[in-house]
């Protein structure tokens, strides 16, 4: 009878090494694969989220209130309640996220640590604080919440009128031919107390890190903005 012969030292060796370089390509495949899928359910989640901050910040928009801050300041003429540059709006609106009645919102592009920027949304109640003064420098903002995140060439712009002047001079037969005439243009800023009145639009413009794609978003204010243009706000 013959003797029962088993492995080599060197046999099991290189079976081990075999075994542990098929488990390794197989967990660096899983890993792979699971990276991949987070990284394509994040991206899905943040497309929602933004889609669903669209719909609230066009009720932030639409919703805003042409409040006239009758009280003179340094300018000497009454004027809406709005300001405006590409870094940040400011206005008053009845669609606010968090709070009912009036209420001042703040959307602003804040840096961040990696040399992008964040929009980032803010609120306070003025229904306890009638307005007199256009001061939002002064707000003790409440509420911050970030929209969205990692943005490059991130910027706000106002289409509207150039003047008062000019928009009680067009006549409600000529918006009815074209909303694009020569008193209005877009801008980069937009001062209620130079212009006496709020933009009709505001765009906001900007490129993810991710994508050298350049995305616009363009909120109309108001339900029907043209309607402030009746308004007699002549003191």
């Amino acid at each position: 009878m013959r003797p029962a012969k088993g492995f080599s030292l060197i046999e099991l060796m290189i079976a081990t090494t075999l075994l542990s370089l098929i488990m390794f390509a197989g967990y660096y495949s899983y890993s792979l694969y699971s990276s991949s899928w987070n990284k394509r359910v994040n991206h899905f989640w943040q497309l929602t989220k933004w889609d669903v901050m669209q719909a609230k910040l066009t009720e932030v928009f639409q919703g805003m209130v042409p409040y006239i801050i009758n009280q003179k300041d340094k300018t000497g003429l009454p004027h809406i309640a709005f300001s405006g540059n590409q870094e940040r709006v400011i206005l008053i609106t009845e669609g606010a996220l968090f709070s009912s009645g009036l209420v001042f919102v703040k959307l602003e592009f804040k840096r961040q640590s990696n040399g992008t920027n964040k929009l980032v949304y803010s609120e306070y109640p003025a229904n306890s604080n009638p307005v007199l003064v256009w001061q939002p420098e002064r707000i003790n903002w409440q509420h911050e919440v970030v929209i969205k995140e990692n943005l490059r060439a991130a910027k706000f712009s106002y289409y509207g009128w150039n003047d008062l002047q000019a928009s009680l001079a067009v006549k409600e037969f000529d918006l009815l031919i074209s909303d694009e005439p020569e008193e209005k243009s877009w801008h980069d800023t937009y001062d209620a107390r130079k212009n006496r009145l709020s933009p009709l639009k505001v765009r906001i413009s900007y490129t993810d890190r991710e994508s050298d794609f350049l995305s616009d978003q363009v909120f109309p204010l108001y339900a029907s903005p043209e309607l402030l243009i009746t308004r007699d706000i002549s003191y």
